[in-house]
C-alpha cells in the first residue's frame, strides 16, 4: 500500500511538472500567436496599400498612355492642316493631294503621286512649309521653349508671298518668341517688333546695337 502511494506520489510531481512545462509553454504559444496575428495583421494592411497604389499606378499609366495617343494623333492632324496653309500661302505650288508620310524612324511629305516635295517643289513652298510645321510642333509642346528662329528663311518668297507669310507670324508671334535674321527688313515691315543692327567688323568682331 505504502508503495503504491510512493508511485502515485511520484506519478503526480511528474505529472505537475509536466502541467506546468505545457502551461509555459501554452503561454509562449499564445503570446507568440498574439504576436504573428499582428505581424500578419500588418503585412495584409501593406499587401491592401501596395495593390491600392499598383492600381492607381496603372490607372495613371493607361490614362498617360491615351494621352499620348490622342495628342499624337492630335499633332498629326495638326501638321496636315499646317501643310495645306502651306499650299494656301504659295498658291503656285502643286499641293494638290499633298500628305504627311510617317515611318518609325522618319518623316516625308509626299504629292498624290508619291513623290517627295522636297525634290518636287521650289524652295519658296518648303520654307512655308517647314515654318508651319515648325510652329505647331511647339505648340503641342507646351513645356518646350516656344521660340522660333528664322535665318534668312524668307529670301526666296515673292512680295505676294511674303505679305502672306507676314500675316502668319504676325499671328504666331501672340505667345512665342520669334527671332528674324534678315539682310533686307521688308518682310517684318508693318509688324511690332524689336530690331538690333549687326555689323561685323574688320577684325572679325561683330558689334550688336538696338535700332528700335
Amino acid at each position: 500500500m505504502g508503495e503504491d502511494v510512493s508511485v502515485s506520489r511520484d506519478d503526480l510531481l511528474s505529472a505537475l511538472v509536466q502541467c506546468r512545462e505545457r502551461a509555459k509553454v501554452g503561454r509562449e504559444n499564445k503570446e507568440r500567436a498574439a504576436r504573428l496575428q499582428g505581424e500578419l495583421k500588418f503585412y495584409e494592411n501593406k499587401s491592401k496599400a501596395l495593390k491600392e497604389c499598383i492600381n492607381y499606378i496603372v490607372k495613371e499609366y493607361k490614362s498617360i498612355e491615351q494621352y499620348l495617343i490622342d495628342k499624337k494623333e492630335y499633332s498629326m492632324e495638326m501638321l496636315k492642316i499646317a501643310i495645306e496653309k502651306a499650299g494656301m500661302v504659295v498658291p503656285d505650288a502643286d499641293a494638290s493631294g499633298i500628305k504627311l508620310e510617317v515611318t518609325d524612324r522618319s518623316a516625308r511629305v509626299l504629292n498624290e503621286k508619291g513623290q517627295d516635295i522636297n525634290l518636287r517643289e521650289g524652295s519658296a513652298f518648303r520654307t512655308v512649309m517647314g515654318v508651319l510645321m515648325r510652329y505647331t510642333l511647339l505648340k503641342a509642346q507646351p513645356d518646350a521653349i516656344q521660340m522660333i528662329l528664322l535665318d534668312e528663311a524668307f529670301s526666296t518668297l515673292s512680295e505676294a508671298t511674303a505679305a502672306t507669310m507676314r500675316d502668319y507670324l504676325d499671328a504666331f508671334r501672340d505667345g512665342m518668341l520669334i527671332v528674324g535674321i534678315e539682310q533686307r527688313n521688308h518682310l517684318y515691315e508693318g509688324l511690332e517688333r524689336d530690331i538690333y543692327e549687326v555689323v561685323k567688323q574688320e577684325d572679325g568682331v561683330s558689334t550688336v546695337g538696338r535700332v528700335k
